[in-house]
């Protein structure tokens, strides 16, 4: 589902997209249902798979969604498989997020389509079968006569992740723990504290030998993340300096991304922006600086994206260590910047924040009557802004 009027918020992802029911040929058993939001891009997504031996072409199955305001329930055959209630609308040039429940506080339409290739399911191959169909039996929509009001849900505090006593952040940078109470690549010894993963038609394994990570690549994907080694949370402080270094080889020269970033609901950031390096057949140290100029992040990711490519690669040695603390900036003595568009007054279109009020002050006399409607209010009572 997408906005019938789509630049009221902005362009995609800012206006919002509602996937009722998404399938990928090669996962015939499996479904996902998702929304898109943010700016950066941000997604909130839930997946359902069939029992084993069966797939979602084997018989007709009902797809649907309960949709209320601050809520987006998604359900197989009547089963909740996924809830989604924490999300926002925002332009860079706006002081706030447009109030919540934006942006899926609009009309929005369907959409029925076979789609083919793309980034997330990768490009057709041998493999692809044509022709293909899909067989709907019957659409409705149904419209509740009253819903409840929900508030956004607060954010819990994350406790950050400590840097070890050499001051490394990342955990097990030599391959060299086997805890049991940590989590690690399933089956793969003195892994500890690692997360492999394979997607866009990557293919590949791991081990380690001898203290070294070895990367076996049988098919890199159709993106850099399709081969994908990765360690979080790791924390960053804004306006803190880090250098990020590990050794490192590969099979035949070839090159590899280091992303160090944010996970979803920073929209995959990357903070770090290396663009990707150079790896020869020696075993070669590789040393990376970088500030972190984005609000400060406790669940981090330090990720070696290996795809797009078939050779092998070796990693060892893995460090991420703070060279500078961040500056220490008095809040008081901040003067409040104009937005981007240069207007010093914040929410001056009066729908952003809470109640669609953000940064005012509503000051009411003790003969005014107050209004819930907002162009009465501003008839009956002073707006300041400070």
């Amino acid at each position: 589902m997408m906005p019938e009027d789509e630049p009221f918020y902005g362009t995609w992802p800012k206006c919002g997209e509602i996937d009722i029911m998404e399938l990928l040929g090669h996962e015939t058993d499996k479904i996902y249902g998702t929304i898109h939001f943010g700016e950066p891009h941000k997604e909130s997504q839930g997946t359902y798979t069939l029992p084993e031996g069966q797939t979602f072409a084997d018989d007709f199955h009902v797809y649907s969604i309960e949709w209320e305001p601050g809520e987006i329930r998604w359900y197989i055959d009547g089963k909740l498989y996924h809830v989604a209630n924490d999300w926002y609308s925002r332009d860079p040039y706006l002081a706030d997020d447009y109030t919540y429940p934006a942006p899926f506080d609009q009309n929005f339409f369907l959409i029925l389509n076979i789609s083919v290739g793309g980034g997330w399911p990768g490009y057709p191959d041998e493999t692809t079968v044509f022709p293909q169909q899909m067989v709907v039996d019957y659409v409705r929509v149904y419209q509740k006569s009253k819903y409840p009001h929900r508030e956004k849900p607060a954010k819990e505090e994350m406790k950050p992740r400590e840097p070890l006593g050499d001051g490394n952040y990342i955990y097990n940078g030599g391959f060299d723990v086997d805890d049991s109470a940590a989590v690690g690549v399933e089956g793969v010894p003195y892994t500890s504290y690692w997360t492999f993963l394979t997607a866009s038609g990557g293919a590949a394994t791991v081990n380690v030998e001898e203290g070294v990570m070895h990367v076996q690549i049988e098919n890199g994907g159709t993106t850099d993340y399709g081969v994908q080694l990765l360690q979080a949370p790791i924390h960053l402080e804004k306006g803190a300096k880090y250098k990020a270094s590990f050794d490192m080889k590969a099979e035949n020269p070839r090159q590899v991304k280091l992303k160090i970033g944010g996970d979803g609901d920073r929209g995959w950031k990357d903070y770090a922006a290396i663009p990707p390096f150079d790896v020869s057949t020696e075993m070669t140290n590789y040393e990376f600086e970088f500030t972190m100029k984005d609000d400060t992040d406790v669940k981090a990711r330090f990720e070696f994206n290996m795809g797009l490519n078939n050779n092998d690669v070796w990693i060892d040695n893995v460090k991420l260590i703070k060279t500078e603390n961040a500056p220490v900036i008095d809040p008081s003595e901040i003067a409040r910047p104009p937005l981007l568009s240069g207007n010093y007054i914040y929410n001056g279109t009066f729908d952003q924040g809470p109640n669609r009020m953000g940064f005012w002050n509503f000051v009411v006399d003790g003969t005014a009557k107050v209004h819930t409607i907002l162009e009465a209010m501003l008839m009956s009572a002073d707006l300041k802004q400070e």
